[in-house]
């Protein structure tokens, strides 16, 4: 008896079509994964958040001025990554630093990410043949950015995939999401400033709405009577006023404008993409994607005009300040391949790929393996503290590890100038002996102007010398490639106590006998 055809438009019901859904997943999230194992080491920010969490477990309330820092602070301190602190807190204080807890935390998220972009285009038509290479191409992208260890940005990137997804079954007629959504707006609000993200698109998805049947049919009768949507704009209201469910009341709506409208000059993170990124090859993946964009949306506009303008919105934001690419990367990927799917070309490039199913999905399996490996090379489960490099300028954070051990052993006591990116580190671990100059909280605990004075100061730039005038630093952190270091060792009243190969140590108590050297560092990894 003859063996009859195999069909070549599997269904995903079917055994091949399961087998083939299971190796494009695979591939997704060992690309995934292997983007994030080049983020390994761990963010500056995430010492801060967690410090304000451990001094809410001991102090049994929830503190609302600064307690780490010696220099003028702002009155009302709003961590509005606060959220974020406390969950790795509370992983590390049940797995400890050293274990793989919050690097399972981050692994998580990036899956989940991963699983809602992907879920969130199935919702608005796309298949796999389009989500599973434009998941590729957008976490690629905004990987290199976003997939961090761990930044309150990895919340909002994933709350934004789950936002589409809710947006998608409203798109479908269903009411349900409401709740669910109304949920995750307290939880944004409390993890990350990145609801502002998730508030903004959301009333844009609202205006649309209303205007979306007047560009299908210019009929002013037809906007005017169409009522459907009423119900949406109450649903912004309550999404607007579950913003003051938060430990700071209406403190952290007015800090919420203060701080998405601050410009930050000296962060690179807050500097526009084309002065921040050089790669020839990585700028052309994300004008691939503008263009597929523009491709996806040619013919369906007027049915989706809010796709089309949430995707160049916030293209625009990420040109803008290139730390929202991995906002960009999760709208794209949400709902491009849906456009491109109602394109002619992406429909017919859907269906001879579903004609080649087998072998694509054997090619993701492969390249899946390709990349699990490459992640397993990379150690991903490892979090990383970095405390030296060969390089003379260091183009990646370091730590000052061998200088907190020091300063530990020596049960120093008193106020340490610190780096913007270290002192978080340094509250970290020597809070509440040493309180620090400066750390990553920017305007959240800093008035205008100390970030500026502090990078002067570093840089040795005119007037440097006024920062120590001060009788309340007692001591100064220096990293050993900053131009101030050298001007330290011929400042009257200043002696060296420390040196590694990449920190120094300068003290006005006077010393006895030589300043310690160390040549090589090595450290407890449970900070």
């Amino acid at each position: 008896m003859p063996t009859p055809p195999q069909d070549p438009n599997p269904s995903p019901s079917s055994p091949t079509g399961t087998w083939v859904l299971v190796a494009m997943a695979f591939f997704l999230i060992s690309l995934s994964f292997l983007i994030a194992s080049r983020r390994n080491a761990v963010d500056i920010d995430l010492f801060h958040e967690m410090c304000l969490a451990r001094q809410f477990a001991e102090e049994g309330k929830f503190p609302q001025t600064d307690a780490f820092a010696y220099t003028p602070t702002v009155d009302r301190v709003v961590h509005h990554e606060w959220g974020t602190g406390a969950i790795a807190y509370a992983v590390i204080e049940q797995l400890g630093f050293k274990s793989p807890g919050l690097m399972g935390l981050k692994y998580l998220l990036v899956a989940l990410i991963c699983g809602f972009c992907c879920l969130s285009a199935k919702l608005r038509g796309a298949t796999w043949p389009l989500i599973v290479p434009g998941f590729a191409l957008a976490t690629i992208i905004g990987g290199q950015i976003g997939y961090t260890t761990i930044r309150a940005q990895l919340f909002t990137m994933l709350f934004l995939a789950i936002q589409f997804c809710l947006l998608a079954l409203d798109r479908q007629g269903k009411k349900w999401w409401i709740i669910p959504w109304l949920i995750l707006v307290v939880v944004w609000a409390n993890v990350h400033a990145g609801i502002v993200a998730g508030l903004g698109i959301f009333c844009f998805y609202v205006l649309f709405r209303y205007v979306e049947p007047f560009l299908r049919k210019p009929d002013t009768a037809t906007l005017k009577n169409d009522r459907s949507n009423h119900f949406l704009i109450a649903v912004a209201i309550a999404s607007m006023l579950l913003l003051l469910v938060n430990p700071y009341g209406t403190n952290y709506p007015f800090y919420l404008w203060y701080g998405t409208t601050l410009d930050r000059p000296l962060i690179n993170e807050w500097k526009p993409l084309l002065a921040t990124i050089n790669d020839p090859g990585f700028l052309t993946l994300i004008g691939v994607s503008l263009l597929l964009a523009l491709v996806g949306f040619k013919d369906s506009w007027r049915e989706r005009p809010f796709e089309v303008f949430v995707v160049l919105l916030t293209a625009y934001l990420a040109f803008k300040h290139v730390r929202h690419l991995s906002i960009y990367a999760v709208t794209w990927a949400c709902v491009v391949p849906p456009g491109l799917m109602r394109n002619s070309m992406g429909s017919e490039l859907a269906r001879n790929a579903k004609r080649l199913a087998m072998p694509l999905g054997i090619f993701a399996l492969a390249a899946g393996i390709y990349c699990m490996a490459n992640a397993w090379n990379a150690r991903f489960w490892e979090m990383q503290v970095p405390a030296f490099t060969e390089e003379e300028e260091p183009s990646g954070m370091l730590y000052p590890v061998g200088a907190v051990d020091f300063l530990k052993e020596i049960e120093f006591e008193g106020n340490l100038m610190t780096p913007f990116s270290m002192g978080a580190f340094v509250s970290w671990n020597l809070y509440p002996n040493v309180k620090v100059s400066i750390d990553s909280r920017y305007e959240v605990a800093y008035p205008p102007g100390s970030i500026e004075a502090s990078f002067d100061f570093y840089d040795a730039k005119d007037g440097w010398q006024k920062s120590l005038e001060s009788d309340k630093t007692d001591a100064v952190l220096v990293p050993n490639f900053k131009a101030v270091r050298e001007q330290l060792d011929s400042l009257e009243g200043w002696h060296l106590l420390y040196s590694d190969k990449m920190f120094s140590i300068f003290t006005k108590q006077p010393i006895t006998g030589e300043p310690v050297t160390v040549e090589s560092i090595e450290f407890d990894w449970e900070f």
